[in-house]
């Protein structure tokens, strides 16, 4: 029984999804996803799986995406076994297989999205150069950590770490700005 009621769930959570889809197109993306990301309990996850799933350019399979996390932009992949935690906040980026992150993370769009060389020119016009991020697979990604770079494979990054260079595979890294503290392997 509890089988068909977790079916029947999933089967309403992606009717639900459909006029979303629509609204992404008249609306835009981003706030969709501000949208969506505000639907409470399991049936909110499952609405924001469905609408994922059909709308980024990759989205795993047991990908779990909790209440508050908006996923800026459309290019955004996700392997699969996934959960992404709550008020999470994501750029252009591409999440490995087996990541983990806790609540208030925020993966930005590397660390020149907004210029700042010209002081004759406000910085909100001027032009950035976003960056794609890299979260490698089998990463935990501590509370309230801020990535402007790539993180390798099998990764630990700690509560509160900001992360502006490049993480290499196997490292645990803290601080801020996060720096590698020991080897996992």
């Amino acid at each position: 029984m509890f089988k068909f009621i977790k079916f029947m769930y999933k089967i309403m959570a992606s009717l639900f999804s459909f006029p979303f889809l629509l609204l992404s197109k008249v609306t835009g993306y981003v706030y969709v996803s501000e949208l969506i990301s505000l639907l409470p309990f399991r049936f909110g996850e499952y609405v924001r799986y469905e609408f994922y799933r059909r709308t980024l350019s990759e989205c795993g399979r047991n990908v779990t995406i909790s209440f508050g996390t908006i996923l800026s932009y459309p290019d955004i992949t996700i392997g699969n076994n996934v959960w992404i935690g709550t008020f999470n906040i994501f750029g252009h980026v591409d999440i490995g297989d087996y990541t983990l992150t806790a609540q208030s993370c925020n993966f930005l769009s590397g660390a020149d999205q907004h210029g700042i060389a010209e002081t004759n020119i406000p910085i909100m016009k001027q032009p950035g150069i976003p960056k794609r991020i890299r979260v490698g697979p089998d990463i935990w990604v501590g509370a309230n950590v801020t990535v402007l770079a790539n993180i390798g494979n099998g990764c630990v990054i700690g509560a509160g770490s900001v992360v502006v260079k490049d993480i290499p595979d196997w490292a645990i890294a803290v601080g801020n700005p996060a720096r590698v503290i020991r080897l996992r392997k």
